[in-house]
């Protein structure tokens, strides 16, 4: 996911910049469900367009493509 979002610590085959990213069914509800809005492993992104512009690394082109219509 990038540097910005690398914590470093390695788990089994993925390196501290890879993360699963779980699926996103359900996220309208968030807020009713969990009482915030915060997302990310470490729950620095406070909504979704600050979760994707908190990606980089192999999701960057996608981010910029997203960005420019």
């Amino acid at each position: 996911m990038g540097i910005g979002l690398a914590d470093n610590r390695p788990e089994f085959l993925a390196n501290g910049q890879e993360w699963r990213t779980p699926p996103l069914w359900g996220l309208g509800y968030q807020k009713e469900v969990n009482g915030h809005t915060f997302l990310l492993h470490d729950g620095r992104a406070r909504n979704i367009l600050e979760a994707i512009l908190w990606h980089g690394g192999e999701a960057e082109q996608a981010k910029q493509s997203g960005f420019s219509h």
